[in-house]
This record gives structure tokens, C-alpha cells and sequence, in this order.
């Protein structure tokens, strides 16, 4: 039984700006997710960092929410797969 859902891959906003929201942490119900391609192969994120992100984020707002996030490849690309257990 798969627990998640493949969606087409989205484009990171690049911006480093503090204030703004990066990825889509409030429109994730549990079992959805996002995939987010490595923007350097050099140096590919972290299977957990966008996990924690979302976490950190969750806390943030007083969200009783958990996100996990693992490497993963979609259609050839290597990146991030983040979704919503909680």
C-alpha cells in the first residue's frame, strides 16, 4: 500500500530572503508531498533537510503536523522527496 503520492516535480523559488515561505508546508494535507530536483548534482541536499524544514515550520505556527523527507528519484531527476504523515 503506497503512503504517498508522486506529483509533478516544482520549481524552488530562489530566494533566500527571511519572511518568505519557500515551499508549500500549509497546502500539504497527511499523505501528500512534493518533490524538489537537487539544484546543484555536485552537492545534493540532504535526505532529511526539507523534513526538518517543514517541522521547524509546523512548530513555528503551533501545527500538530509531521513531515519526513528522504533522497529520491522522480522521471531521471535526483532530489528530495518531502511529504506530510501527521
Amino acid at each position: 500500500m503506497t503512503k504517498f503520492k508522486i506529483i509533478d516535480a516544482v520549481e524552488k523559488p530562489k530566494t533566500q530572503r527571511t519572511g518568505l515561505q519557500l515551499y508549500p508546508w500549509q497546502d500539504l494535507e497527511a499523505g501528500k508531498g512534493f518533490f524538489v530536483p537537487d539544484g546543484n548534482p555536485d552537492k545534493p541536499m540532504r535526505g532529511n533537510q526539507l523534513g526538518q524544514t517543514g517541522n521547524q515550520w509546523a512548530k513555528r505556527h503551533g501545527m500538530a503536523v509531521k513531515f519526513q523527507s528522504f533522497r529520491y528519484s522522480l522521471d531521471g531527476a535526483d532530489g528530495v522527496f518531502v511529504q506530510r504523515v501527521a
